[in-house]
């Protein structure tokens, strides 16, 4: 099927059930398409499935600096329509130096073009990317910026920053 959500479910079924090999060809999947595939299929299989697909689709993409390029791009264009945030997050960190990757989880995390799942996992990663802050300072400071223009993210952080004791 030419439909994107057909095209992730169906990758997520072949890869959980083990069905892709080397003569599976992910070029015929846009990026994001397959982003999400590997999230989803995280979620329903095993990350060993998740990671085989995602280690074939990095091949297939000329290798881990090219698939990292690809993922970040999607993050800052925000187009990640049907899941996959995690996945090129996770990219992303991997090809950037760290205050980038820092620089980058901040402003992925206040993106209100970005789906509230890849936000809150941007804003969640930034604590182990931390260099002269605190976590605590960080997470209000986006709490802040989400308060002045009235963002639909905001319940998320609030609740973040309750859980801190903040």
């Amino acid at each position: 099927s030419s439909a994107p959500q057909d095209q992730v479910a169906g990758l997520v079924l072949l890869a959980g059930l083990g069905l892709l090999d080397a003569s599976s060809d992910l070029n015929q999947y846009p990026p994001a398409t397959v982003l999400a595939a590997v999230d989803l299929c995280g979620s329903m299989f095993s990350d060993s499935a998740a990671r085989s697909l995602l280690d074939q689709w990095i091949a297939r993409a000329g290798g881990a600096q090219t698939a990292g390029e690809t993922a970040h791009t999607l993050l800052l264009e925000a187009r990640l329509p049907y899941g996959g945030g995690a996945t090129a997050l996770e990219l992303m960190i991997g090809i950037n130096d760290p205050s980038s990757v820092m620089a980058g989880l901040y402003e992925f995390a206040v993106n209100d073009k970005l789906p509230p799942a890849t936000r809150t996992e941007a804003l969640f990663l930034l604590r182990d990317h931390l260099v002269g802050a605190t976590y605590q300072d960080i997470v209000k400071d986006c709490t802040e910026q989400m308060q002045q223009v009235g963002d639909a993210w905001l319940e998320r952080a609030e609740r973040l920053l309750g859980w801190m004791g903040a």
